[in-house]
């Protein structure tokens, strides 16, 4: 997980890098940045901009913390935890105790068979002139050498404050390229080495020139390299033990392997991956992060986790980024300038409380072990929420960015049980214990409530703080040296924090106060392109949304009311049809609707057309259908069926509050519209009567017998002859075929009676 400057490419980057604002974000942190060989002349300018900005942003960072540190006073005592599950991070000394870090990553591609073969003098001299120059003053430089690298390259090594090499590779043979080591290129060499004295001139040539013969020699000031022309001239001025031994003969490449360069001092330590080096810098492995160089040659793309965790969505969302880097044109949409270039930089937008802790895991698994981090970048942004086990989603990619307020972790969609959490224990701890930087005490505690997590520090010459449960301080190779200190998490609650304090607990790299912002901060200037399985998704988030639930709540029980007042298969029951169809089909596809729901709609619904069409009234059918369909929409707006925390009951409160707007919504327009109807259907003056009455006088029809055509509640239709009329009955509920007799006739109101 580093930051990669791709040579030849790079020069396409034309941004600088960019940094949260807060003080604590990269002062005590090493900026670790890939160099990708060769280096060249179309490249090194770029670098050198690029590293002048991460070198202003960490001496500002330094400087605010040291600010920082000097103004604080007072503290959290210890076991007292701030609302949320955490204490208020106080400045760490570490950060004013150690100089800021660059570390510069030498690598070589996987299909480069040469060891980085290619580096141009010019080009390295240049960079290396930089490293040493007054811009890297009061900065520690490191350079890294994981692999065998030969060439130019070694060049900036030389300039850098401390060498690191893994313990198989080997280095050297940096004129390789030459066909003759001019006086030019031998004397940059030595005057680059002069200025930090860390490597003998004897060395460096040797490193240089093949045909330079290495000697070494034990004198009464300690071991000395030399070659023959210089020996003599060492002679005088110090007294030998002993008589010089060739180290490397001329002929011979001047290559030494990780363990050859660590005896002989070249080395000041070995390491051959992101802890080792960690550990040799003092520091936990989560504090050597990637610099924010955008040095792509690719593009970027961006997936949206939206709503409950379910398995339909993290399996949709592992197709579609597996897609789109193998460049599936067949899966995935591939539009604009994208096109034709592979996708390197992933942006996985979360805004979820999370759901199913299996189908978290399971696609943190994928982003943090199937993707190549070498190849293609991940960064999550959350920003709004990334509750319980959608957390572990975040935690999984390379970096993490929160707007400020976003919420990361905490109560989500579910509770899960001890024996859930049981089994997923192993899982939690030993992902974060080898895939990611981060410890794995905070991310079990973002699920787990069970877990006591304090404020944990290390006591040395470089001290380190960490947030560790006891368990995880037992796993640490030197666990007797951390001592115990505030408590961030107790047990019984889950831990939750936002993105500034996130930041400064190091779970969080950067905070984005929108998606513009995120764009800057990683040198996007357009929009990623938008991975969308298709249209039906954008339709199931419009209707998701609460007021379009509204609506639909609104005009289903509104069609379902109609029906009641005009009974009959008509506009109403279509309405309602329509629109709980579409309500219950978008939380389907969204996650939070079931059998159960679906199961407790049914019943409300046929017990409902039961109270209407068959035993009229409003008795029990009726009164357990409207609560069926009440306790089915509620349920279809949650993944719980019981609130079981503080998330959950404010999740139920959001669905039923959807639910009363939308009913009080239909009893406003039910007594308006009755209101609207009785004054539209009151005749002004006798004159109006008489005339309403003639148009439709149906006085002949006194006395006449019928047959009730629809249910009478008390209103209705009902068969005269040929003729079907609408008819009120005299308050008895009439059912479909019973004969009625005209009772009264007032104009075009007919007034009946069961016979």
């Amino acid at each position: 997980m580093v930051t990669r400057v791709v040579f030849p490419l790079f020069f396409l980057f034309s941004g600088m890098a960019v940094f949260a604002e807060d003080e604590t974000s990269t002062a005590d942190r090493a900026m670790l940045v890939e160099l990708v060989l060769p280096i060249n002349g179309k490249t090194v300018l770029p670098t050198i901009r690029a590293l002048d900005g991460i070198v202003a942003e960490l001496k500002t960072a330094k400087e605010k913390a040291e600010h920082a540190l000097s103004t604080a006073s007072g503290g959290v005592a210890s076991g007292d935890v701030a609302p949320g599950g955490e204490n208020a991070p106080e400045p760490d000394e570490t950060v004013v105790s150690m100089p800021p870090t660059v570390v510069l990553q030498f690598t070589v591609e996987p299909d480069q068979e040469a060891y980085g073969r290619g580096s141009t003098f010019g080009a390295c001299y240049e960079l290396a002139d930089h490293l040493a120059g007054e811009t890297f003053a009061g900065i520690r430089t490191v350079a890294f050498f994981p692999q065998s690298v030969r060439g130019h390259a070694l060049l900036p090594a030389l300039a850098c404050d401390e060498l690191i090499v893994a313990e198989a590779a080997r280095i050297g043979e940096a004129g390789v390229d030459e066909t003759t080591i001019t006086p030019t290129v031998r004397q940059g060499y030595l005057e680059i080495a002069t200025r930090h004295r860390r490597f003998p001139a004897a060395i460096v040539e040797k490193l240089l020139d093949r045909n330079v013969e290495l000697l070494r020699v034990e004198t009464e000031k300690g071991t000395r390299w030399s070659t023959p022309g210089e020996i003599e001239s060492l002679r005088k001025t110090e007294s030998f033990a002993s008589e010089p031994e060739t180290v490397l003969a001329a002929g011979q490449p001047g290559l030494f392997s990780g363990s050859e360069a660590r005896k002989n001092r070249m080395a000041d330590f070995l390491a051959d991956d992101l802890p080792g080096l960690a550990r040799g810098l003092g520091l936990r492995p989560d504090q050597v992060r990637p610099a924010s160089l955008v040095g792509r040659h690719g593009h970027a793309v961006r997936v949206d986790l939206v709503g409950p965790v379910t398995a339909a969505k993290t399996g949709e969302i592992a197709r579609q980024i597996k897609a789109a880097i193998d460049g599936d044109r067949t899966m995935v949409r591939r539009q604009g300038p994208g096109d034709g270039r592979p996708v390197d930089f992933i942006c996985l937008v979360i805004d979820s409380a999370g759901g199913k802790l299996e189908e978290s895991l399971a696609l943190a698994s994928f982003l943090a072990k199937d993707i190549d981090s070498k190849k293609v970048r991940t960064v999550a942004y959350v920003p709004n929420e990334a509750r319980s086990d959608a957390a572990l989603i975040a935690l999984a990619c390379d970096e993490v960015v929160l707007a400020p307020n976003a919420v990361l972790g905490g109560d989500g969609n579910v509770v899960f049980g001890n024996e859930e959490l049981d089994l997923a224990k192993p899982t939690i701890t030993g992902f974060f214990a080898r895939e990611s930087v981060r410890g794995w005490s905070l991310p079990l505690g973002m699920v787990d409530p069970r877990v006591e997590i304090h404020k944990m520090s290390r006591a040395g010459p470089r001290p380190v703080v960490d947030y560790f449960c006891e368990e995880e301080r037992r796993e640490q190779p030197d666990a007797d040296r951390w001592i115990k200190g505030d408590l961030v998490k107790k047990e019984g609650r889950l831990f939750q924090t936002d993105g500034i304090k996130g930041q400064s607990m190091r779970l969080v790299d950067r905070t984005a106060t929108d998606f513009a912002q995120f764009k800057t901060l990683y040198g996007l200037e357009n929009d990623p392109m938008l991975l969308e399985p298709g249209w039906a998704d954008v339709l199931v988030r419009a209707l998701a949304t609460p007021g379009m639930a509204m609506l639909l709540l609104f005009l289903g029980i509104t069609g379902i009311w109609g029906e009641m007042k005009n009974p009959g298969i008509g506009v109403g029951i279509v309405l309602a049809v329509v629109c709980f169809a579409l309500f219950f089909w978008s939380r389907f596809l969204g996650g939070t609707v079931g059998w159960l729901e679906l199961m407790l709609f049914g019943i409300g619904f046929v017990f409902l057309a039961i109270e209407i069409f068959v035993l009229p009234g409003f008795g029990l059918f009726g009164i357990t259908g409207v609560f069926a369909i009440i306790v089915s929409v509620v349920l279809a707006s949650q993944t719980f069926i019981i609130p079981r925390n503080a998330y959950q009951l404010a999740q139920m409160q959001s669905s039923l509050l959807i639910l009363l707007v939308a009913g009080v919504g239909v009893t406003v327009l039910g007594f308006t519209a009755a209101k609207y109807l009785h004054e539209a259907n009151k005749p002004k003056d006798d004159e109006q009567v008489a005339e309403s009455e003639k148009l439709a006088d149906y006085a002949h029809l006194l006395g006449a017998v019928g047959v009730a055509f629809t249910l009478l509640v008390p209103a209705g239709k009902a068969r005269f002859g040929d003729e079907i009329l609408s008819v009120v009955s005299d308050g008895d509920v009439v059912e479909p075929g019973c004969d009625v007799e005209v009772i009264d006739v007032q104009g075009y109101r007919i007034v009946v009676r069961r016979r």
